[in-house]
């Protein structure tokens, strides 16, 4: 999970449909079609998910900046119980939640940076475990599928990284450049995957800048 940019069409300064064509087609342009939440591409399984749910939120319900792109696993994992995540439009979360892969775990693990454990990282803390490693680490077949596709492009990644610090050639580095892409998957675990490392760090700070506000 990262920062998610937004753009703000003047015609969406009042309430908007968020059934409608160019919500939808907004929304896939900002977020390159991907889910502001796993960071996978969607197809056609993609939802306008409200970020904070309609069910308690009936004000926000057509509200443009409450309304973000979402596969359809991740909407419905999150449903209504997790109306006080952080807001990816207004804060760095790759720079908040430090997001790993413990390979011979097969966990996903997630914690905050520095000492700020507030509410809001809490719950996306709980979130993303629950998306990614299940109810209390236990997966069922859907959420292993997930995590399969998930530990599959992060091993495909790894590869790259190492091939580059075995060999730091220009052809080396423009193949980590390409899976850094914001266009790409998984970019809150590649962050951190390239910020632990300082060779990497220093090769490819640039790339991993994003959707941050400069």
């Amino acid at each position: 999970m990262i920062r998610v940019k937004k753009s703000y069409p003047e015609v969406f300064n009042e309430k908007v449909n968020p059934r409608s064509e160019m919500v939808n087609g907004t929304l896939l342009t900002d977020q390159h079609g991907k889910c502001y939440l796993c960071e996978r591409v969607t197809t056609t399984d993609y939802e306008v998910e409200h970020r904070m749910a309609r069910k308690d939120y009936e004000e926000l319900k057509c509200e443009w900046s409450n309304l973000l792109l979402a596969c359809s696993y991740c909407n419905r994992k999150k449903g209504n119980r997790y109306n006080d995540i952080i807001n990816p439009l207004l804060i760095n979360v790759e720079d908040k939640l430090k997001q790993e892969i413990d390979f011979g775990n097969k966990q996903m693990v997630f914690s905050i940076v520095g000492n700020n454990s507030s509410p809001e990282l809490c719950a996306t803390i709980r979130l993303l475990e629950e998306l990614f490693n299940g109810k209390n680490g236990l997966r069922k077949i859907r959420e292993e599928r997930f995590f399969e596709y998930a530990l599959r492009k992060l091993k495909e990644f790894q590869s790259v990284v190492v091939n580059y610090i075995k060999e730091p050639s220009d052809e080396h580095a423009n193949e980590v450049r390409v899976l850094l892409d914001i266009k790409e998957e998984f970019l809150g675990l590649k962050y951190w995957i390239i910020k632990t490392n300082p060779m990497l760090e220093r090769e490819f700070g640039e790339d991993i800048i994003w959707n941050k506000v400069r």
